[in-house]
Parts: structure tokens; C-alpha cells; sequence
């Protein structure tokens, strides 16, 4: 059984916030409180890119189960945001089941695309 490279996973995390992180403040600052308001799209296209991205750091350095570390790499750095914007959420008094379910659901689109990123680094073609 192979174990999984921490330094790989944190790159990994870290770039998906690098992404989704700072898109969702700007949507929380454009949307004004307003679930309609189409700047969610924002947020929506952050996390297929961050997420991909995310994969594809966590697995560049081609460790020996490239799609593993992307998956993980992408639900960590989707964990950590998610868990501090719901925490906010709810010592602010405005937590819903929604929100909840909405944060778990692009959990697991993004852990599905952080896998798409661990296959597109594996795959990749690098110099030597």
C-alpha cells in the first residue's frame, strides 16, 4: 500500500485556494447576501478550474498514485475553505441546511475534478 506524500497534498490544497478562496469573498461581497444574484457563477468557475488545478499540483511531481493525491489534494484545500465560510456562517447566525448541503455537494464535484487534475499531471508531458 502506498502512502500519501503530505508536502504534495498541501501544494495540492493550497493551490485550490489560491483559487476558490479569494472568488468566494468576492462573491460574498458582489451578491450582497442575494442567493439569486448571478455573480455565484463566480464561485461556480472557480472551483472547475481551482479544483482541476489543485489535483494537478497535489500529483505533479508524479508520486506513485497520481489521481489519490490530486482527489485528496482537492477535498482538502475544498474542506478548509468550506469549513471556515460554514463556521462563519453559523456564529453569524445565517447557517442553513442549504449551505451545508450546497458546501458538501461542491466537495465532492471538486474532489471528482481534483482526480481529472492528478490524471492530467500523470499523463503530462515533461521535458527531461
Amino acid at each position: 500500500m502506498n502512502k500519501l506524500d503530505l508536502v504534495q497534498i498541501r501544494r495540492g490544497a493550497l493551490g485550490v485556494l489560491m483559487f476558490v478562496a479569494p472568488a468566494y469573498v468576492l462573491v460574498q461581497i458582489l451578491a450582497a447576501g442575494d442567493k439569486d444574484s448571478s455573480a455565484w457563477l463566480l464561485l461556480a468557475a472557480a472551483l472547475l478550474f481551482g479544483a482541476t488545478f489543485g489535483g494537478y499540483a497535489g500529483a505533479r511531481d508524479r508520486p506513485p498514485t497520481p489521481i489519490t493525491h490530486g482527489a485528496v489534494s482537492a477535498a482538502s484545500g475544498l474542506i478548509a475553505l468550506f469549513a471556515v465560510a460554514l463556521s462563519t456562517q453559523l456564529v453569524r447566525g445565517r447557517l442553513t441546511l442549504t449551505a451545508a448541503l450546497t458546501a458538501l455537494v461542491m466537495v465532492q464535484i471538486g474532489t471528482a475534478l481534483g482526480c481529472i487534475g492528478g490524471l492530467l499531471a500523470d499523463k503530462g508531458y515533461r521535458p527531461k
